[in-house]
């Protein structure tokens, strides 16, 4: 699965408003469902809090990748993608607040596909050059051209 197919300007988000990883959860998972009516945004909420509860998905350098397993996605995977206008706690390793997020929605069926895309998301996160103009992006579809072409 290519990072082309997970994230778009739709849902793609600069300087959004965090304040809490909970609340952010929330805000993230109502404008998924607002780009995609069949999804509600309850369940979406629930899910990436249910798997947080697993353990943290900040991955360090002030990025995480929240991510979980959602039944009714009409493909394999959606992402997408935040800045935040200020950094969260988010109980990342190295205990640096986040402020760089991608979220990852899967399938159920979805096995080795999902591993893959969180492996190539953590491959360009873990890039100081990426990490730092997607801080600086200045809109959607900026913050979604530097994490396909930095």
């Amino acid at each position: 699965m290519q990072l082309s197919e997970l994230f778009s300007p739709a849902l793609s988000f600069t300087k959004l408003e965090g304040r809490s990883k909970k609340r952010l959860f929330e805000t993230v998972a109502k404008k998924i469902s607002e780009n995609n009516p069949s999804l509600d945004s309850d369940k979406i909420f629930e899910s990436l809090l249910e798997r947080e509860r697993l353990g943290s998905t900040g991955l360090g350098d002030g990025v995480a990748v929240p991510h979980c397993r959602l039944e009714g996605l009409e493909k394999e995977a959606l992402g997408a993608l935040v800045q935040l206008n200020e950094p969260i706690d988010f109980d990342s390793p190295d205990r640096k607040p986040v402020d760089i997020l991608a979220f990852l929605l899967v399938s159920p069926e979805t096995s080795q596909g999902h591993l893959d895309a969180l492996a190539a998301i953590a491959a360009k996160l873990s890039e100081e050059n990426c990490r730092q103009k997607l801080r600086s992006a200045e809109s959607p579809g900026d913050l979604v051209d530097l994490m396909l072409t930095s």
